[in-house]
């Protein structure tokens, strides 16, 4: 997995095979350093016919043709289909209401990332970006580190160590010994979302790029 941390595209690597390498015990994750509460949290568990009524919804809504101007209004209209879709399934996930625009302005803000790269490679004579890249460079802006600095004793080690999270939540860590910093991929606190919002806003972004004629 890579992320740009301090505007440097950053290899993060797998938690496990650091804590082999450096004799560090299972408990040495992101959840020991700030654990999450799951009182209230709504759950995707037994609600997937709900959110493939919602996926439906959504993907049927974009044209098969498309011009900028058009799009621009079109995804103004998808912001609130998917907000009307998703507070309508929300008694079965039980999301808290700020956890529903908080899915609601990424799902925006990603098309909004859409609409102006097309904008750019339109205006510039230049092919359309794929989405992945639009994705990617999105996800990155939403990369943030902890500003707790925690100390974590092992052996003749102290580590100092830092949560790294992004739009989806803590996703690992940056853990610092001497001058050396490693910087770790840890998805024991996984949002079980991600993976259903990138389907979707890689499946709508990818019908719009066709749409557009890319």
């Amino acid at each position: 997995m890579k992320l740009v941390i301090g505007g440097v595209e950053r290899e993060l690597q797998s938690i496990e095979a650091f804590r082999q390498a450096h004799n560090l015990p299972p408990n040495f994750n992101v959840n020991h350093f700030e654990p999450k509460d799951y009182s209230g949290l709504g759950s995707m568990e037994g609600a997937g016919a709900e959110m493939n009524s919602l996926y439906q919804a959504i993907i049927e809504a974009v044209p098969a043709s498309l011009t900028l101007p058009e799009l621009v209004s079109l995804v103004d209209e998808l912001e609130l289909l998917f907000r009307v879709r998703l507070y309508e399934i929300n008694s079965v996930i039980g999301l808290r209401t700020a956890e529903l625009e908080f899915a609601v302005a990424g799902f925006s803000d990603v098309l909004q990332s859409l609409v102006y790269a097309v904008a750019h490679a339109q205006a510039a004579g230049q092919p359309f970006p794929p989405f992945p890249a639009v994705y990617a460079n999105w996800l990155n802006t939403t990369v943030r580190i902890s500003a707790n600095v925690y100390h974590y004793q092992h052996e003749d080690k102290v580590w100092q160590v830092q949560v790294i999270n992004n739009a989806y939540g803590r996703i690992g860590l940056m853990a610092s010994c001497g001058d050396t910093t490693y910087y770790l991929y840890d998805p024991i606190l996984a949002c079980p979302a991600e993976g259903f919002m990138y389907r979707l806003l890689s499946d709508v972004g990818n019908r719009i790029l066709v749409a557009m004629g890319g």
